[in-house]
């Protein structure tokens, strides 16, 4: 994530310093969001909403036009760290925890049914003591 982030701030960066660790931290926001909806599992997803809603105000500060508040904010970083965070999100989305996958045993169930079945014809075959 780092070095992905610092390539892209490096690449479509102005002639400004950039310095400190937003790349990362954008980077693992946007991986952990867009990881939790890509794999399809309740779970992740749960993290993908809890990051959104912790940090969903940082989308703002990715793009030029939040430049006039402060131009000694290197929007370059943040924006290179959500697209490496998206980019790696999609690179290792079967690498991890995956949503579990259902198997329906069909049979096993049948045969269940018949043994408990069985069970209650042969009590009520069964001789009353007396």
């Amino acid at each position: 994530m780092w070095l992905l982030s610092g390539l892209l701030t490096w690449a479509i960066g102005r002639e400004a310093y950039h310095i400190g660790a937003s790349g990362v931290i954008y980077s693992l926001s946007f991986f952990l969001f867009f990881s939790g909806l890509f794999r399809r599992h309740i779970p992740l997803m749960a993290i993908s909403l809890i990051v959104a809603f912790m940090y969903g105000s940082t989308v703002w500060n990715m793009f030029p036009w939040s430049v006039h508040l402060n131009a000694n904010v290197s929007w370059e970083g943040h924006l290179a760290g959500g697209i490496s965070g998206f980019l790696l999100a999609i690179i290792f989305k079967k690498h991890g925890p995956q949503k579990p996958v259902k198997v329906w045993d069909d049979e096993d169930d049948e045969d269940d049914i018949d043994d408990f079945l069985d069970a209650i014809i042969d009590a009520g075959r069964a001789e009353p003591e007396g």
